[in-house]
């Protein structure tokens, strides 16, 4: 199976869900600067990582 990359929908989600990058990366464990990085397309999101959907339904 063939998958294309298209532009990090990151910030779409966080705006949705009412939560930060700042929270997000404190939640993952990263630095604020990496997050931004995947949400401005200066570095590509690794798979691994794509999948934290799941975070944003936290309390």
């Amino acid at each position: 199976m063939k998958f294309e990359l298209g532009r990090c929908l990151l910030n779409e989600r966080l705006m949705e869900s009412g939560k930060s990058a700042e929270w997000l990366a404190k939640d993952l464990l990263f630095k604020p600067e990496r997050v931004y990085d995947f949400i401005e397309n200066k570095r590509v999101m690794p798979l691994k990582i794509g999948h934290i959907d799941r975070r944003f339904h936290r309390l």
